[in-house]
């Protein structure tokens, strides 16, 4: 559960995630990095409608993840316009404001959003609704204004017997690059490393900007004793010379951090070492539209996010992944 462990990590300390996984063994053709989307896509939605609640009683938001099998009998299957039989449910909920009656017909229709002045794009459900009708599901939605939302994605089960089934696509890169990351939150700095590490990167943690730049002026030392200059390989010492030289391929940082915040800390790396690419890490969208973006910044992430939408941000910095730099994810 890859995708709710670094979530619960990277969520405010006033929202809790909870887990109920009551399936130990069950067979479901599908996509397993869609599946993961899913998943992140319901949970940032869940954390959008908390941000800034308090939930029931003061006591705090709380987001709520449960994966169960089920048989849905025919007169259930016929309300979600499917054949009766055993199914997967995940349901993600929250006790949050909740949805209007008015607006819950629209909420899966592409670019609707009640969220447009905090970054929301509209596309979330719609890409969850999309996913799960690919793989012969249903969604249902259950909410009432004060009594929070719960999205819960039904996909069907296969035979016993069925073997597990792999995407016919290529399997997404595996990074090895040496990567830097700043983070002021500790279990975001215990949590992202050893996430990034199974991805196959090489990680050096810092808890802020000062730790950061120390840790690369180290490296940079033996450089500079054997007169090569880290500023003169393409990305922070490395790129130029296929990798071998002490130094970093690419930065992340979050953004709002005591003292020095992301983008300060980037502007220090672009006069310390201008070819390193930066991805910032943010859960305050406003906040980052409205500053002034160093040009090594090539990826914004915002929180909160998963190890598959961190490690295509940083192929993206890297400049793979097809497209321009400067994105937001």
């Amino acid at each position: 559960m890859e995708a709710t462990g670094l979530m619960a990590a990277s969520l405010p300390g006033h929202i809790r995630l909870e887990t109920d996984i009551r399936v130990v063994r069950a067979v479901c053709r599908a996509d397993p990095n869609q599946i993961h989307q899913v998943v992140m896509n319901l949970c940032t939605n869940a954390y959008q409608a908390l941000r800034g609640h308090l939930g029931t009683g003061g006591r705090g938001g709380v987001i709520r993840v449960v994966l169960c099998a089920t048989r849905l009998p025919a007169e259930e299957a016929l309300l979600l316009d499917l054949p009766e039989g055993r199914y997967l449910r995940l349901t993600v909920a929250d006790d949050g404001p909740g949805i209007a009656p008015e607006i819950i017909d629209n909420i899966f229709d592409p670019f609707f959003t009640t969220r447009k002045d905090d970054g929301g794009t509209g596309l979330g459900l719609a890409v969850v609704q999309g996913i799960v009708r690919n793989h012969n599901g249903r969604v249902a939605v259950l909410s009432a204004p004060g009594r929070g939302a719960s999205f819960s994605v039904y996909l069907p089960c296969g035979a016993c017997g069925d073997a597990a089934w792999e995407a016919d696509g290529p399997a997404a890169p595996r990074g090895t690059e040496r990567v830097l990351f700043v983070e002021d939150d500790a279990s975001l700095l215990e949590t992202v490393p050893r996430v990034l590490t199974t991805l196959g990167y090489r990680v050096t943690a810092a808890s802020g900007a000062r730790e950061a730049l120390a840790a690369l002026a180290a490296l940079a030392a033996p450089q500079e004793e054997t007169g090569m200059s880290t500023e003169t390989s393409g990305n922070g010492g490395n790129g130029g010379n296929g990798g071998t030289a002490p130094g970093f391929d690419v930065v992340v940082t979050d953004f709002d951090m005591p003292g020095t915040s992301g983008f300060e800390l980037a502007q220090a790396l672009l006069r310390q070492a201008p070819g390193l690419p930066v991805v910032v890490v943010s859960g305050r969208f406003r906040d980052v539209r409205g500053a002034d973006r160093p040009e090594n910044v090539r990826e914004i992430v915002l929180k909160p996010y998963d190890g598959a939408a961190l490690h295509a941000a940083i192929r993206r910095a890297l400049g793979e992944g097809g497209g321009a730099a400067c994105r937001t994810s």
